[in-house]
């Protein structure tokens, strides 16, 4: 499995320093949309950005729903992953090393006028947009080595902190509203195999009422909120595998104030998710289709039935983030 490699999408340890590992091989340009065939039990309509890997190479591409048509959007020979969509579907924020460090790059829908917003020695990574496009949040390393959430003006601007504590802050996500923000977060806590004990933190928008909602050994990564902003899915690896780098597992939704914790998946394959969209489909990577190896983009409705794979084919693909048709 490519789980090593992205480890931005897993919000795995090493996610404050480390980046995939790149291949020898230099893509070609962007090929024309390539149609691929997509079974759904789940009917969708709009356009699904993900990180997909192919001969050692990270790039982003978006698949057509229903159609099944793929583009890929970047072909450097450094890893691009992470992909975020603008309110208005018009851009994608993404993480790149191609500088030589992990920066935040913004990017046309279309993949054209690929530049560089973060520009900073230190790693800046995990971009995400509010839900207003005044702000992009992300995780840098620019004040404290072990990594801070930050917000920037989309033109990459006016950087401040908004989250500086103990320990690992990372991978925000906003709510539908833009009040509050979910990320995950060690608090300084180291677990016994020397991996970051990743809880979910949320924090209102002006940086105040931090407080972690979840506690269980293991890994926990914050994946998105609920349409209405009642709930936040996660995944963590706290029933399956503990000790584990990685915090796929299984898939769970809370309240934002940490109540009412319930498992939407429950089984053997590494699920992780990427996000809750705003048609009300949670989409989430796993190894379903092939169990301990490639891992595929699915989609599944709140409560976990109709999984449905969106990538059959071949390659590690991860991050799935949908934007629907009319939004």
């Amino acid at each position: 499995m490519w789980l090593p490699g992205l480890l931005a999408a897993l919000a795995l340890a090493s996610a404050c320093t480390g980046s995939p590992v790149k291949g020898s091989t230099s893509p070609t340009a962007t090929p024309s949309p390539t149609k691929r065939q997509v079974q759904q039990t789940i009917r969708l309509n709009g356009r699904l950005a993900f990180a997909y890997q192919q001969d050692d190479n990270i790039d982003i591409y978006i698949l057509e729903l229903p159609s099944g048509a793929l583009s890929r959007l970047t072909s450097d020979p450094a890893a691009d992953f992470s992909p975020a969509w603008s309110p208005d579907g018009k851009k994608i924020a993404f993480r790149s090393d191609r500088k030589g460090n992990d920066e935040v790059f913004v990017m046309n829908a279309d993949g054209t006028g690929q530049r560089n917003l973060t520009k900073n020695p230190r790693s800046d990574y995990s971009p995400a947009w509010s839900p207003t496009g005044r702000e992009i949040a992300f995780a840098t390393t620019r004040q404290d080595p072990s990594n801070d959430v930050w917000l920037m003006d989309p033109d990459g601007r006016n950087p401040r902190p908004l989250v500086e504590q103990t320990g690992i802050d990372e991978y925000p996500t906003w709510s539908p509203d833009g009040s509050r923000l979910a990320f995950q977060c060690t608090l300084g806590t180291i677990m016994s195999n020397r991996v970051g004990d990743f809880e979910v933190c949320v924090v209102n928008a002006d940086g105040t009422g931090l407080r972690r909602i979840t506690d269980a050994p293991g890994i926990s990564a914050a994946g998105g909120w609920s349409p209405d902003g009642s709930l936040i899915v996660f995944n963590s690896n706290r029933d399956q595998a503990p000790a584990n780098f990685s915090s796929c597992g299984d898939i769970f939704v809370v309240q934002p104030d940490g109540a009412e914790l319930r498992k939407v998946t429950d089984g053997s394959f590494l699920d992780c998710v990427s996000q809750w969209a705003s048609d009300g489909h949670i989409f989430f990577s796993s190894d379903r289709r092939d169990p301990g190896g490639e891992t595929d983009i699915w989609v599944m409705n709140p409560d976990g039935t109709d999984a449905t794979l969106l990538t059959p084919f071949p390659g590690e693909k991860l991050e799935g983030v949908f934007f629907p048709a009319g939004d």
